[in-house]
């Protein structure tokens, strides 16, 4: 059993790469994990709180917690606004950081002049981006989309980015560096993503499915089924914008070679 204080009550839960986060009903976070970052992935600012949960000191309740693949965390307060930290803060949509991670020990609250007076209502996070639902249903993302993980038509052209085919993993090779609007025109109200995905899903408020980001084994659930190796142009299958997904394509799937 995680050896939590008497009295709390852990009411939702998340992970990233190697880190845990809890929230309970009083709206506190719990991080726990990190390894050998533990002092900017945690939230703590201190590398020797990893082995137990310690609350993250954030002076507000948080409602949800979006932990990042790449070790960043964007959290949720109540009044709707945003607050973020981790080992890779150039993840957080603080502008360009001329370089480097740009590590953030501690949560600090997230100020993003495109939203304007609006307020968050939902955020969530992937392997390279982070998105967030306001509340007049718009959807916004940034983060890294060498792979189209933020939806907004970028990502990289490996025809001349490397010659033959070969995505080193590496961070920041198509940076989305401030919140761009993805899919402008249409009102969501829910996203579904995880730390380790390449990919984005939303739900529109009229109950369409929306997809986008990396699709080599077909998950975009767009009628598209990848066939062959690692191939010289994966990055033909991906989805760079954020698209409807007809129901039926859900049923069956054409087999594509790499372009």
């Amino acid at each position: 059993r995680v050896p939590l204080p008497p009295g709390v009550r852990i009411t939702s839960f998340t992970t990233n790469d190697n880190t845990l986060f809890a929230t309970d009903d009083a709206g506190t976070v719990w991080a726990w994990g990190g390894g050998t970052a533990a002092g900017e992935t945690l939230g703590t600012g201190r590398h020797n709180d990893y082995a137990r949960p310690n609350p993250v000191n954030i002076p507000v309740k948080v409602t949800e917690v979006a932990a990042g693949g790449s070790r960043w965390v964007v959290a949720l307060d109540e009044h709707g606004d945003l607050w973020g930290w981790g080992i890779q803060g150039t993840y957080l949509g603080l502008g360009n950081p001329a370089g480097g991670w740009y590590p953030v020990a501690t949560p600090v609250k997230l100020s993003f002049p495109a939203f304007g007076s609006r307020k968050v209502t939902h955020v969530s996070a992937n392997g390279h981006a982070t998105h967030a639902i306001l509340d007049d249903g718009s959807l916004w993302g940034w983060g890294d989309s060498a792979m189209g993980e933020v939806g907004n038509g970028v990502m990289l052209d490996f025809a001349t980015y490397h010659t033959p085919y070969r995505w080193d993993w590496s961070q920041y090779q198509m940076m989305v560096f401030d919140p761009v609007r993805i899919a402008p025109g249409v009102t969501f109200r829910a996203l579904h993503n995880t730390a380790q995905s390449f990919y984005g899903y939303a739900t529109a408020t009229d109950g369409t499915i929306y997809s986008w980001g990396r699709n080599k084994t077909g998950v975009l659930g767009n009628g598209v089924l990848p066939t062959g190796d690692l191939a010289n142009r994966p990055d033909s299958w991906n989805v760079a914008t954020a698209t409807a997904v007809p129901a039926h394509l859900l049923d069956f799937a054409i087999p594509t070679p790499s372009k």
